[in-house]
């Protein structure tokens, strides 16, 4: 559609010592044919992706500044690039401060320590979140990558 698309996949240090050689070999394959693999140093599990996240921000906002849009999601996602291109194309989009994705509002924090989405009070104090969208994809205008990797920097989290 005229459109350039720019796909690369974030790993952090945990997983390549959880690979097999061979899967090893194939991702450095990967990264020398295409240079679409970025590997940054933190360890790649669940507790991380905010950090992911950030690294991502980061990246996009150093590398990236140019673009239009981006896109975060999972690996296991199938994306409709042709979708995606024709919604962010149609003149009612917006080019500034835009996100899009499966928006959650009026989530709980989870005080399960057992819970995969644990929160502990320390880190949010609040019954619920204020609205976000799903991890596993959405889709934001260039310019907030910057705008929440700065805002990012001034955020401090209390861990007891």
């Amino acid at each position: 559609m005229g459109r350039s698309i720019i796909t690369v996949f974030l790993l952090g240090e945990e997983p390549w010592e959880k690979f097999s050689p061979e899967t090893r070999d194939l991702l450095q394959d990967e990264s020398a044919t295409h240079h679409d693999i970025l590997q940054a140093d933190f360890l790649d599990t669940y507790k991380n992706l905010t950090i992911k996240t950030i690294v991502a921000l980061k990246w996009i906002h150093t590398y990236c500044s140019h673009a239009s849009y981006f896109m975060k999601t999972d690996d296991d996602m199938y994306i409709s690039y042709a979708n995606i291109v024709k919604n962010l194309s149609a003149p009612s989009t917006p080019t500034t401060d835009f996100a899009m994705g499966h928006l959650f509002e009026n989530n709980f924090a989870s005080r399960n320590v057992y819970n995969k989405f644990y929160m502990p009070r320390c880190m949010f104090p609040e019954k619920f979140y204020p609205p976000y969208l799903a991890g596993s994809g959405y889709v934001m205008s260039g310019d907030l990558a910057g705008k929440i990797f700065r805002t990012a920097l001034y955020i401090h989290v209390g861990l007891s």
